[in-house]
C-alpha cells in the first residue's frame, strides 16, 4: 500500500512512500543517516537497542512495523524530529 502526502509551497508534488521494508534497507538507512543501533532506538523511542539489530540481523530478521518503514524513509528524505541526536563532533 502507498501513501501520498502533498509538500505544501511554491509548487506542490505528489511524494509516494513505500510501507513496506526488508531489514537490508532498513539498515542501509540508519547507516545514511549515521546513527548507531542505540541512536536510532531512542529516535523510534524503543526501550532497547537490540530491538534495532533484531530487525537488521542478517538470519530470521524481526520485520520492520509498518510505521516505522514510513518513518525511516521520511527521516531518509530528510525530515528530523527536534530530538534528533547531534553528531559528535569528537
Amino acid at each position: 500500500m502507498n501513501f501520498r502526502y502533498i509538500t505544501i509551497g511554491c509548487v506542490a508534488k505528489n511524494h509516494y512512500i513505500e510501507d513496506e521494508m526488508d531489514n537490508n534497507e532498513f539498515r542501509a538507512i540508519r547507516q545514511r543517516l549515521g546513527l548507531t543501533q542505540a541512536q536510532l532506538a531512542t529516535v523510534l523511542l524503543y526501550p532497547r537497542a537490540t530491538q534495532v539489530s533484531e530487525i537488521e540481523r542478517p538470519t530470521n530478521p524481526k520485520p520492520v512495523p509498518r510505521h516505522v518503514a514510513l518513518l525511516m524513509r521520511a527521516y531518509d528524505e530528510g525530515y528530523r524530529p527536534m530530538d534528533w541526536p547531534c553528531k559528535d563532533k569528537g
